[in-house]
């Protein structure tokens, strides 16, 4: 009978031990997913800065039925573009191509034989004379 009580008693003390572990377990395991939910930022401010560049981008699409008229009205548009910019009062220097895309129309009741995309752009410390300019 002795026996038994000492194995009963071993029995409790490493259940109420094991039940106890995984308590404090459990309540680290708890406190650890919590604080992965937060993020703590220091010395966040919030003001308005005053843009030193503005950019302005005139988009032209059209279709030609020619490689040579393709080119042509690239040509045109570049010189329309770059004249409508320089009455603003940009430079040279501020205008620039940003892409020219062509593309061919293969398909059955087509208007033209190409299609061209022309983007143009204008990048100038000048913010006044880009916000003008996209307004107009």
């Amino acid at each position: 009978m002795e026996m038994s009580k000492r194995v009963t008693l071993g029995a409790i003390i490493l259940g109420l031990s094991f039940i106890l572990g995984c308590f404090i377990l459990g309540s680290k395991w708890v406190d650890a997913r919590q604080n992965s939910r937060y993020v703590t930022v220091k010395g966040l401010s919030e003001r308005e800065v005053r843009a030193d560049r503005a950019w302005y981008s005139i988009n032209c699409q059209y279709g030609a039925n020619s490689s040579e008229e393709v080119q042509t009205r690239i040509g045109w548009i570049e010189n329309e573009a770059k004249a409508y910019l320089k009455s603003f009062g940009f430079r040279d220097e501020d205008i620039g191509i940003e892409g020219i895309s062509v593309q061919a129309n293969n398909y059955q009741g087509a208007n033209s034989r190409f299609t061209a995309d022309v983007r143009i752009s204008v990048s100038s410390t000048e913010i006044e004379k880009v916000q003008e300019a996209s307004k107009s």
